[in-house]
């Protein structure tokens, strides 16, 4: 039996948590209520009841725990509030809807406006253009989150009294907090869940399947159109341009044939995404069940697809400009095509993959491609769950006749049609070994006091710190540059700012990892699991580390430039980013490793470039000048300004290294002017170089 002050506590725990619940104790009693539904417990026991009807109940005796009772009770209001989310709040739904609805339509716009600069980036050659491809990406998702705030503010009212409805969050990252009725007016915004009580399996009666109804709605067709027609568009009117010589240069038919490899490759693609479509069955308002992929595939698809558009872009651009450097062409275009190949199939199956059930147990599937399957009554004998969750349909012999994901729209429909006409399910080994380990874990994400640490105490302590370091960041990846240039500061100090900038925000995340979040915020999680950890915004320090890269650009541009750009640069980066990482996924609980990773990837490699700069520039000797041997010169277009301009020269130790420099610059070395070689080297053997006149002619 349930001690008095187990309930008391029991009572406290779930008063702080959910305020907004009703919740009364009295007479060793606790009672727990929420609109449709209602939890009691006394000493005995727990009783839960969904529309006044009993759902559940326990005994002590089966739940002798108080933290698992605890987590029960929780558990059954967080169910039922998800059902009212999902199904039973209109004005919830419809408010979502349309801030799904017009971040699509942002990001659509978004890969024009991209496709625009690049555009601008191929007529023009001037190298500011990249300038924006980097940053429209990141300054998409402010303005994506500004988008969703102002629908929300617009839709998230209540449809009695028009107030507005409650946000949660400050700034750009406010969402909607989701209340079952209305705070002004009082009024029920949530329906009353329409649940079964729980039930032992050999109680439950054999259901029929009731008529077809919300059945999932056909994709969208226009983001196939788009992608497919500025694809085609572009591999087109480049196929002749690829051909014509820029400048003095002369053609490197090496790297045209690999261009015209490429936009071919394109170009196919392109046609795909226009002609690969498909019809709708002519009676589809007669099946039982239709599946079909989610809206979000679309939207990544499209991302993906405009990141394997730029790179594949990048690598034609490369490819056509003498002279031909098949390995920059490689880095540009392989990760280009797999990245177009996945964004297209994504595109594709958003718009077309599909499958239909009939009346009569006839199966109809429609794959990306647009290519349609039939099967007849009865030749689907059975179904396979395997470990990525799909869903193999198999015939009598074991054989995989085609597959769906779990994560598709109308898969609970679809699983509703197996159990119905008795097929077979099974799972495969690694899902049995999985499933068995699933049973064990909590669908709902929640706070348990073995996650506790000694940090976990000063939330609001650490939160304020997390801002100070952000600003810092900040502040030391923009004052390099004006502290140079106006206020007279030495380089090798800016640099030792630039090298300092991101340490303090590095060491404090090292340090407070644990109650750092580098990831969204589960959807399922408790509020008490919230609570206990700290949102980090990476918009914001994305923002700020994409500064901190494009500032170093400008440095290693016009100041001083590493000696060695390609596989040397990219190897020391790649090692500090991967140490970054590393430190970092290991400080964070192993719990919320696998969902940090990436984030924690990305933003380690953003600093990792500026920082092999800033380090190297700060730790180098005194710099030592000689007289420039330059034995060979290029310019892209003479004619344009901020164009390359490039020259190779012979260093001290007699290895060759190409140099961008100044048009001034340029005139000069063709001239045959005099010209100084600035010389820097780094304890890590990093050589930085610059070009200038001699310092008695400056």
């Amino acid at each position: 039996m349930y001690q008095e002050n187990e309930l008391k506590q029991l009572y406290e725990r779930l008063k702080a948590q959910y305020p907004r619940y009703e919740l009364d104790f009295s007479e060793e009693c606790l009672t727990m209520t929420r609109l449709h539904s209602r939890g009691e417990v006394n000493r005995e026991g727990a009783k839960l009841y969904v529309n006044g009807n009993l759902y559940d109940q326990f005994t002590s005796e089966d739940v002798n725990d108080l933290n698992d009772l605890y987590e029960l009770i929780e558990l059954f209001f967080l169910d039922i509030q998800h059902t009212g989310m999902k199904q039973g709040n209109e004005t919830y739904i419809v408010a979502l809807k349309q801030g799904i609805k017009m971040g699509t339509r942002f990001l659509i716009l978004m890969s024009v406006l991209l496709t625009a600069v690049m555009i601008a980036l191929l007529v023009s050659r001037n190298l500011w253009f990249i300038l924006p491809i980097f940053l429209l990406p990141a300054g998409s998702l402010v303005i994506l989150k500004v988008i969703r705030k102002t629908v929300f503010r617009k839709y998230w009212v209540c449809p009695f009294c028009g107030q507005s409805l409650p946000m949660e969050g400050k700034g750009l990252s406010s969402e909607m907090e989701y209340v079952p009725q209305c705070p002004g007016c009082g009024k029920i915004l949530e329906q009353a869940p329409d649940l079964e009580s729980v039930q032992m399996e050999s109680n439950v009666p054999e259901k029929q399947l009731e008529p077809a109804y919300d059945l999932p709605a056909p994709g969208s067709k226009w983001p196939c159109l788009l992608a497919g027609g500025i694809t085609t568009a572009f591999a087109l009117f480049l196929l002749p341009l690829i051909f014509v010589a820029n400048g003095e240069e002369p053609l490197d038919m090496v790297g045209v044939g690999t261009g015209v490899v490429l936009l071919l490759i394109l170009l196919g693609l392109g046609l795909t995404l226009l002609l690969c479509r498909h019809a709708e069955p002519e009676k589809v308002q007669q099946a039982v069940v239709i599946v079909r992929e989610r809206s979000i595939v679309t939207v990544l698809g499209m991302i993906v697809w405009l990141l394997g558009f730029v790179f594949m872009l990048m690598g034609i651009i490369v490819a056509g400009t003498p002279p031909f450097h098949a390995e920059v062409t490689a880095v540009m275009a392989l990760p280009g095509i797999l990245l177009f190949l996945l964004g297209a199939w994504m595109l594709l199956a958003g718009r077309n993959r599909s499958l239909f059930v009939f009346p009569d147990n006839s199966v109809l599937y429609i794959s990306s491609l647009g290519r349609q399957q039939k099967f007849a009554p009865g030749q689907i004998v059975s179904v396979k769950l395997t470990v990525n969750r799909s869903i193999h349909l198999m015939d009598k012999d074991e054989k995989k006749l085609v597959s769906i994901e779990t994560n598709m729209r109308g898969i609970p429909r679809f699983a509703e049609w197996i159990e119905n006409t008795d097929l077979a399910a099974t799972l495969t080994p690694t899902m049995e070994k999985q499933a068995q380990q699933e049973e064990q874990q909590e669908s709902t994400v929640q706070w348990r006091e073995e996650y506790h640490t000694h940090w976990h105490d000063h939330i609001k302590q650490i939160r304020v710190g997390l801002w100070i370091v952000i600003l810092l960041f900040a502040a030391g990846a923009i004052a390099p540059i004006p502290l140079f240039l106006f206020a007279g500061v030495k380089f090798r100090a800016v640099m030792t700012i630039g090298a300092l900038a991101p340490v303090p925000f590095l060491v404090f995340c090292l340090v407070f990892a644990p109650v750092l979040l580098f990831d969204d915020r589960p959807k399922n999680a408790t509020p008490e699991w919230n609570a206990m950890h700290i949102k980090m915004p990476l918009i914001s320090v994305m923002l700020i580390g994409l500064l901190y890269v494009q500032v170093h650009y400008l440095w290693n541009r016009w100041l001083l430039q590493e000696a060695d750009r390609n596989w040397g640069w990219l190897v020391r980066v790649l090692a500090i980013a991967v140490v970054l990482s590393a430190l970092l996924i290991l400080r964070t609980p192993k719990r919320m490793r696998l969902r940090a990773s990436f984030s924690i990837g990305i933003l380690g490699f953003v600093i990792a470039v500026g920082l092999h700069y800033y380090v190297n520039a700060a730790l180098s000797d005194p710099a030592r000048h000689y007289p420039a041997v330059i034995v060979d010169s290029h310019a892209d277009d003479p004619d344009v300004d901020d164009d390359n301009y490039e020259l190779t020269i012979v260093m001290d130790n007699g290895k060759e290294a190409e140099v961008v420099v100044l048009e001034k610059i340029y005139e000069q070395a063709i001239n045959g002017e005099p010209l100084d070689v600035c010389h820097r080297e780094s304890p890590f053997g990093v050589i930085l170089l610059d070009i200038h006149a001699p310092k008695a002619q400056k």
